[in-house]
């Protein structure tokens, strides 16, 4: 059921949906040029979530709180954290939040197609957790990288 994504079928320059329905008839995993797995379907995406013992979250090098923990850790430090980033802790921060989605909106170019996660994703990320913590502007390419 696995197999390799092939070099020459890149998905740069394609709607990602369009690139992976044919692959997603032929193929439920795949592994991309990167070496990452792609899981293609739904029923295989919810079993990885669901199974900590089979797909673990502690993947990377860097310790990321709490998603890149497993179980009864994860929930853990999601109690610990969760009073931090309830509605009413981020009460406050909400123009602020909504004044930099739609500087993002409207810095994006017109009549092409965007990167949502990329161009919008990350940066409204970065750009939100700055605001909220008070980081430097001049930040933010290194957080998103």
């Amino acid at each position: 059921m696995t197999d390799h994504i092939p070099d020459e079928l890149s998905v740069v320059g394609k709607d990602p949906r369009a690139y992976t329905d044919p692959l997603r008839r032929l193929h439920g995993i795949v592994r991309n040029a990167q070496g990452e797995w792609v899981l293609l379907r739904h029923a295989l995406v919810v079993q990885a979530a669901l199974d900590h013992e089979r797909f673990s979250n502690a993947v990377s090098s860097h310790l990321q709180i709490p998603n890149g923990l497993d179980a009864d850790e994860h929930t853990a430090y999601r109690a610990a954290l969760d009073v931090f980033l309830d509605g009413e802790a981020l009460a406050p921060f909400h123009e602020r939040f909504r004044r930099v989605a739609a500087e993002l909106l409207a810095a994006l170019p017109r009549g092409v197609a965007v990167d949502a996660v990329s161009q919008l994703g990350a940066r409204y990320a970065v750009r939100a957790q700055s605001v909220w913590l008070s980081w430097p502007a001049d930040l933010e390419e290194r957080l998103v990288a």
